[in-house]
């Protein structure tokens, strides 16, 4: 507060994600506080705020009705629809991906003059592989995917595998899907891999790079 009065700052931005369900509250009470303090010296107060969606540690914590109560702005931070996690790629922000997200604010309640928009000046350049088999296959997304002899996490593993790396489905099963690789059956846990259906061309991610506009404008 002592470095907000000292540079004159117009106002403050919040910005806190990831904190999970149990920080829901405490955030709240957290925001209330500061913004009647810096209430007191004019200063204009906003909170960032993630898409409205089913993640407890991205969305759900956000008490979105309650925080557009003690700031002046809310500003939805539209990016990240693909990230460098993500399987397959895709937008960082696409149009049809942030109209709903600004819809989404809006029909809770939001205010349309106190929200803003959040958009990035970065994407992201995806290096990929196409798989494309006669049969289901079950394509790696992760890196260091142990290939294990059993569907159980403490049977012997009989390979390790990587990202871009493809097997033909032998079974799904509730959490493992069981491949042939090499000749051999082996058990690989879902959170790991995804199916691809037969003759469907699908693009894997294998690496990602997130790079500026301004550095991918003078390239």
């Amino acid at each position: 507060m002592s470095l907000a009065r000292q540079y004159d700052v117009d106002g403050i931005n919040i910005d806190f994600e990831a904190l999970g369900m149990k920080n829901k509250d405490l955030f709240t009470a957290f925001v209330k506080d500061l913004s009647s303090e810096l209430k007191k010296y004019n200063m204009a107060v906003s909170v960032d705020v993630t898409r409205i969606s089913t993640s407890d540690t991205w969305s759900k914590w956000y008490d979105r009705l309650a925080l557009i109560n003690y700031v002046d702005y809310m500003i939805l931070m539209a990016y990240d629809e693909h990230v460098a996690e993500s399987k397959t790629p895709g937008s960082v922000g696409s149009f049809p991906w942030v109209k709903s997200s600004i819809e989404e604010l809006l029909n809770l309640g939001i205010p349309k003059e106190k929200l803003i928009l959040g958009v990035p000046f970065y994407l992201r350049l995806y290096k990929t592989v196409t798989i494309n088999n006669p049969y289901v296959t079950v394509a790696i997304t992760s890196t260091n995917v142990p290939i294990y002899v059993n569907a159980n996490t403490s049977s012997t593993k009989i390979a390790t595998t990587t990202k871009g790396n493809s097997y033909k489905l032998i079974e799904e099963l509730t959490s493992w899907y069981k491949i042939e690789a090499d000749g051999k059956i082996g058990y690989i846990p879902k959170s790991y891999a995804m199916k691809i259906i037969a003759n469907k061309p699908t693009d894997i991610v294998v690496s990602s790079q997130a790079i500026t506009t301004k550095k991918l404008m003078n390239l």
